[in-house]
Order: C-alpha cells, then sequence, then structure tokens
C-alpha cells in the first residue's frame, strides 16, 4: 500500500481551525503526542494512536476501538495512521480460546498493556479482548482502506501471536469467522451479542462500557449474565446494529 503525502500537512490543518475553531498548532500537538512522533508528517510510522497522551493516564494504551475510531477519522489527511493500526491490530489479533483475557480466534483487541504498566488489571490477560464492536471496526477500516487505496494492503504481511507469517486477507477471513460465528450462536438470536466470560470481565464489552451503562426502566441493573446486543453507541461510532460493512444484525 503506497501511502501518498498528507493533503493537512501542506496547508497546515486549516479546515480543522476554520471550520471548527479548533488550533490547528494545539491540534498538530495533540496528534503527535498520541502517535509518539516529532512531525505530522510521521504519524503512523510509531504505530497506532494511544487514546491518551498523557504517561500518567489510565488510559495511556493500546485500545482497539479507540485506535480504530481516529484511523478512520484520519484517513483521508493521515493514510499511514490506518495501515499501522490495521497492521498493528491483526498482528495481537486472538488466535485461541483463553477465558481469562476473552481471547478467541479472530477477535480483535479491546486493550493491551505491557509489562511493567501499573494500570494492568490483575484479573486479566492481556492483551484483553473483551469488546464485540472493535472486530467489525476493524473490518470497516481495511474496506474503507481497500475503497482509497486499492486492495495491495491484503497481502501485507504480519507475524501472528502464534508467531507465523501471515497476510493481512488471512486475518480478514479470521475476523469474518469470529463476526459469523457470533451471529450463529442461538445465545444472540442473530445479533452480535455480549455476554462476558466471568465476573472478572467487562460486562459491557461495546463503547458505554461502564458497569452501570445499561439498565432498566425501574434502574435496575441488567443482569449481565444473559447475551444482549446493545444498540446505544457514542455518536459516530459503530452501533451494533447500524453497520452496513459490519453486518451486525443477520437481517440488516
Amino acid at each position: 500500500m503506497s501511502v501518498p503525502t498528507p493533503p493537512s500537512v501542506a496547508r497546515g490543518l486549516a479546515p480543522a481551525g476554520l471550520d471548527h475553531g479548533i488550533d490547528p498548532a494545539a491540534l498538530a500537538g495533540t496528534l503527535c503526542e498520541l502517535g509518539r512522533v516529532a512531525r505530522v508528517e510521521d504519524l503512523g510510522s510509531n504505530g497506532p494512536l494511544l487514546a491518551s497522551a498523557t504517561p500518567d493516564s489510565l488510559f495511556h494504551c493500546l485500545f482497539g476501538r479507540d485506535s480504530v475510531r481516529m484511523a478512520m477519522d484520519l484517513l483521508e489527511d493521515f493514510p499511514a495512521v490506518a495501515r499501522a493500526t490495521l497492521l498493528e491490530l491483526a498482528r495481537l489479533q486472538g488466535v485461541r480460546r483463553n477465558p481469562r483475557s476473552e481471547e478467541e480466534p479472530g477477535r480483535i483487541l479491546h486493550e493491551h498493556r505491557r509489562r511493567g504498566d501499573r494500570n494492568r488489571i490483575k484479573d486479566w490477560s492481556f492483551p484483553y479482548y473483551g469488546s464485540v464492536d472493535s472486530t467489525p471496526q476493524w473490518i470497516d477500516l481495511l474496506g474503507a482502506v481497500c475503497t482509497r487505496h486499492g486492495r495491495g494492503i491484503l497481502d501485507e504481511l504480519i507475524v501472528n501471536r502464534r508467531g507465523r507469517r501471515v497476510t493481512l486477507r488471512h486475518s480478514l477471513r479470521s475476523a469474518l469467522g469470529w463476526l459469523l460465528g457470533r451471529l450463529d450462536d442461538p445465545a444472540g438470536a442473530g445479533f452480535l451479542w455480549v455476554r462476558r466470560c466471568g465476573p472478572w470481565g467487562l460486562a459491557n464489552q461495546v463503547w458505554e462500557d461502564s458497569g452501570d451503562a445499561y439498565y432498566h426502566a425501574d434502574g435496575v441493573i441488567f443482569d449481565f449474565t444473559r447475551a444482549s446486543a446493545p444498540r446505544a453507541c457514542a455518536p459516530g461510532c459503530c452501533r451494533l446494529s447500524g453497520s452496513p460493512t459490519s453486518a451486525h444484525s443477520r437481517r440488516h
């Protein structure tokens, strides 16, 4: 995949400043911090963008859905970010079943923290895969890159968690296999459903993943032991029933 010169570099990120009241210099600085690079032209050369640039932040690590969402938003101006994000998440893609990390073959991670990170949750194994929307959003991003830049990226090689060299095409097939397997499971009645593997995992494995994000009209917290298919997500993020590429609902 060839990566063209970002148009925003030449124009100094001016449209962002003019259209949204954002200071272009501040925006460029933040993007560089998230991408761990010195120049905005180099975004993507040091891997995906992290969820927070501050080392002391709880979110100073790689999150699947966050990195994909940022890569999608930056695709027009910084396609190298999308490429780096796709390749890194494919490298860390699930290859086995592990209830402690909720890893499953083909599943794209929710969160990854390296050894020594003081914010590692002791009950989880890392990478931790407790997200149902990271995988379809990864598929969406790959589709957007192929549409814009051609399918050459599908032939790029990564070394997966088994130490095997595979192409991104293989990673795509694995991701689709995970997605279709979830849709075919009777537990979800044809929807991409959520149910954690055990009490140590995230109860809500979508964008709104806090423990009290979903409750009944009378205020009672939803029973996390039941399979569910939440519909509400943050503005602009992939809904569990609305992504055309991901086909979250079998009858979409």
